[in-house]
């Protein structure tokens, strides 16, 4: 039997290219993405709002604007009164840093001590000088010109608008996006963006009162106990809550260096009190808050920050959730409730 030659179907290869050409168009166009995606994640959060407001016969339109304007009052009077409570806290760190290791540090060698405590200060200089800036390298070259200011705000504006109207025209958007999908697909489509809707708004709702929530009860903790700059921890403590499993290690590590300063036993208490708000955390305040939202895997979440970060830099860290709600809002509309179900299931 002779040997047939072996070729490619040209639909195989065409579709490979399309594939290709979408996955470069898609990177070439990931900060419009990235515009697109936090709008969304944004109107995840607004959508009940305007939908309760609807039962006392509130436009949604008045109702997004009214959350907009109080919303941008709220964040202007807090932003006055704290932001510049962070920033003393911020350069009272980098001035007093080496005696702050000092203080802190007293059982390692002085050799290995110096050589830490001059590596950290240099990461600590560097990043509260990002901080002071804009949080992010990128966001502090941008407002570095007047340019920069009016692109970083016309991003800003446009994520509100985007969201204001994914929110005001939901049912248009659901019916536009059915009617360019074949039949047979119209149906999962809309189950696909509701079940997105699900996920993604419940996390984003949850994980904002549960970062504020830890955040005031790391604030006042460390405000009895003693240990200084407990604003500047408790603000750190309120971003990383935003990174699932590693975040709220590493703001209790960020607290008991500064309770070492202290005393040793400030910072068995300050150990044991991080220790406290993460039992009550993963205990009472998590199956409160996030009773409406539905649980997100943890190497899945872990796998999405990680492209994220490789995508939009530091910005990713907040993105990957989000991500890993999409993803699995896909997998419970495609795949299935029951293989969802075997994703989620927690060990025995």
């Amino acid at each position: 039997m002779a040997n047939q030659p072996f070729s490619i179907p040209t639909e195989t290869m065409l579709r490979a290219v399309l594939v290709v050409l979408g996955c470069y168009i898609i990177y070439e166009a990931r900060n419009v993405l990235l515009i697109l995606f936090v709008s969304f994640i944004l109107a995840t959060v607004l959508h009940p709002i305007a939908k309760w407001a609807q039962k006392f016969y509130l436009p949604r339109t008045i109702t997004i604007l009214g959350v907009y304007f109080f919303g941008l009052i709220l964040l202007a009077g807090v932003g006055y009164l704290l932001v510049p409570v962070l920033l003393s806290e911020i350069t009272s760190i980098v001035q007093n840093f080496s005696s702050l290791w000092d203080k802190a540090i007293v059982l390692l060698p002085p050799d290995k001590s110096i050589m830490l405590r001059d590596a950290l200060q240099a990461n600590i200089a560097s990043i509260a000088a990002e901080l002071k800036n804009g949080l992010f390298l990128t966001v502090s070259s941008l407002l570095s010109t007047v340019q920069g200011i009016f692109v970083a705000v016309g991003v800003i504006v446009l994520i509100m608008v985007f969201a204001f109207y994914m929110v005001v025209d939901d049912f248009k958007m659901k019916k536009l996006l059915a009617l360019c999908m074949p039949p047979r697909f119209a149906t999962p489509t809309a189950r696909l963006f509701q079940n997105i809707q699900r996920r993604l708004g419940g996390w984003a709702r949850g994980q904002i009162i549960l970062s504020f929530v830890i955040g005031v009860m790391v604030y006042f903790s460390l405000l009895l106990i003693g240990v200084p700059y407990a604003f500047a921890l408790a603000s750190l403590a309120f971003l990383l809550e935003f990174i699932p499993y590693v975040g709220p290690a590493l703001s209790g590590l960020f607290g008991i260096f500064f309770a070492l300063t202290v005393s040793p036993l400030a910072a068995i208490i300050t150990a044991l009190a991080y220790y406290i708000i993460q039992q009550l955390e993963n205990n009472l305040i998590v199956p409160k808050i996030m009773e409406r939202a539905t649980g997100v895997d943890s190497i899945m979440s872990m796998i999405s920050i990680l492209v994220c970060v490789t995508l939009f830099g530091a910005l990713g860290v907040l993105l990957g959730v989000p991500l890993a709600c999409i993803i699995m809002a896909v997998g419970e509309t495609f795949i299935g409730e029951k293989a969802t179900e075997i994703i989620e299931e927690k060990p025995l």
